[in-house]
């Protein structure tokens, strides 16, 4: 009966997709080659181009700083992330200490999903084009060294298990399961997949109710056993920091975080905002119009999963999940969200294995899509994503990679010392870490106690040269304070082109009185210090 109420998602055998006959002999579509080796090529060309940003080279900090497996599982509870990424990256801590072993670890992933879509998908050639081009392949989870490039992989192996071999139960749920533990919103989406999938393997037609069950107990326990891993790694710590997120439930009533969260989980699938998503000064990207679309994206998902509505659970509980965890756990942004667009064309796979003709609506969804991956990796040329690679560079080009690194905001500035592979001064917990640990020791820190920090520092490093790190100019009231405390500032040099926030002042730090004639040292030719005109400071 349900079977019936949700279509046919029976165990159909795949079919030639319109237009392309399936190759009896196994041999490799020419065009699906030529896709990948030129969407490969690209993503070599723009990771290598791309500056690293704080949640990229954070993974290589924690796992730098965990010798053992235990040590590992102790430092992923103050992230609030599974580990399978994280294990990915730590054998080869033990090879090289060089910060870019993530990004060649990440393109070896994109290239994977590269590959997977342009070799073994079930779609058209046209829709191959149009995914690869996509916002979430062609960038946001290719380019960008996170965990959500596995998660995409990883769905699309199941996807094409799920649709050819849906009696290899314990394979596909060590899929779901590993799925489970790339990131939460894998997790979610992992959950809607299994849901989809047990349904159809319990009430398949001709299955008596109790035989099916006894069929999938196993490898539901095992799928549960990866589950359950993933929510032991990701359970806080009880000395865990919200400061920076925010504390879970803190903002569950919050109306207008609702609608955000909803327009953008839509805006995963129709993108209307600005082209540029990482903009820190666009406007907001979130619209109206994005919430007021979820009718009509809801009923363009049944159209083009009509006559399989069961595969309709994996998008729609994937949303519910999204929206779920962005209003009750910490605030989503357009790399959660695109977990909506994994689900959709990992649904949109199984659909195309067995119903070979394809839907005009996808195409449609996969053109908006493209056009807005096309926009944002063009724009991402003639920006810069963030200024530590750079000010790293500055720093080691004028002598002053041996110089104590001190700095604030502590998310922003661990880059610049991951870069220079050297611990650093965090102001906000008055502390010296080689990345930011996110123990709630610097959560009673606000802008206000920078001058005393700093001249604490100053005191705690007294006798090495000490480089300042800061995303926002010091105010006039700020150096006042350092110069009642016997601490001298000057500005050696300004990072400020990022289009994230991940912006940087540079000072020179020393006490006032002994070296008020003369620093004792120069800057390289061609570097000069000379103080540039300061744009508004909030603090001021």
């Amino acid at each position: 009966m349900l079977a019936s109420v949700f279509g046919d998602s029976n165990n159909a055998r795949p079919a030639a997709v319109s237009g392309e006959p399936a190759r009896a002999d196994g041999r490799v579509d020419p065009l699906g080659l030529a896709l990948a080796i030129v969407f490969s090529g690209l993503l070599v060309v723009q990771i290598a181009s791309h500056d690293m940003w704080r949640d990229e080279v954070h993974a290589w900090g924690l796992v730098s700083a965990s010798p053992t497996l235990a040590d590992l599982h102790a430092n992923l509870r103050f992230t609030g992330h599974p580990g399978l990424w994280y294990l990915l990256l730590w054998p080869a801590t033990f090879v090289t200490d060089s910060l870019y072993t993530i990004q060649i670890v990440h393109a070896l992933v994109g290239v994977s999903l590269i590959a997977m879509i342009s070799l073994v998908s079930p779609f058209t050639r046209l829709e191959k084009l149009l995914l690869l081009a996509s916002y979430f392949v062609l960038y946001e989870y290719t380019v960008v060294s996170r965990s959500y490039g596995l998660g995409f992989l990883i769905a699309l192996v199941y996807a094409q298990m799920r649709a050819t071999r849906p009696d290899s139960v314990y394979a596909n749920a060590i899929l779901l399961g590993l799925l489970a533990n790339t990131n939460l919103f894998a997790f979610v989406l992992s959950g809607a997949f299994a849901l989809e999938y047990l349904i159809a393997l319990v009430f398949r037609r001709g299955r008596t109710l109790w035989p099916a069950l006894k069929a999938v107990l196993l490898p539901a326990l095992l799928y549960v056993t990866l589950v359950a891993a993933a929510v032991a790694t990701m359970w806080p710590s009880p000395d865990i920091s919200w400061r920076t997120t925010g504390v879970p439930l803190a903002y569950a009533g919050d109306v207008n975080r609702f609608l955000e969260m909803i327009a953008g989980s839509v805006e995963a699938l129709i993108p209307a905002h600005a082209l540029y998503h990482w903009d820190d000064d666009a406007e907001s990207t979130l619209h109206a119009l994005s919430i007021a679309a979820l009718p009509v994206l809801a009923f363009v998902l049944f159209l083009i999963f009509k006559a399989h509505r069961l595969l309709l659970i994996i998008p729609a509980l994937t949303f519910l999940g999204t929206v779920a965890v962005g209003q009750l756990v910490y605030a989503n942004s357009i790399r959660h969200w695109g977990v909506n667009f994994i689900a959709f064309v990992a649904a949109y796979w199984i659909r195309r294995v067995w119903s070979p003709v394809p839907s005009h609506f996808a195409t449609g969804l996969l053109v908006v899509s493209a056009a807005a991956g096309i926009a944002v990796s063009v724009q991402q040329w003639s920006r810069t994503f963030s200024e530590g690679r750079a000010t790293a560079a500055w720093i080691t080009a004028n002598g002053l990679a041996d110089a104590a690194l001190v700095g604030t905001p502590d998310t922003l500035v661990a880059v610049v010392a991951q870069y220079l592979n050297k611990p650093i001064y965090f102001l906000d917990c008055s502390c010296t870490d080689t990345y930011l640990h996110y123990h709630k020791r610097r959560d009673a820190f606000d802008e206000s106690q920078i001058a005393e920090r700093l001249a604490r520092a100053s005191e705690e490093l007294s006798g090495r040269r000490i480089v300042f790190l800061i995303n926002d100019p010091l105010s006039d009231d700020e150096r006042a304070s350092l110069g009642e405390r016997g601490v001298a500032v000057e500005l050696l040099a300004t990072f400020d082109k990022a289009s994230t926030d991940e912006n940087f002042y540079v000072y020179d730090l020393r006490a006032a009185a002994p070296l008020e004639a003369a620093r004792g040292w120069e800057l390289r030719p061609g570097s000069d210090p000379q103080e540039p005109s300061r744009p508004a400071n909030p603090r001021e």
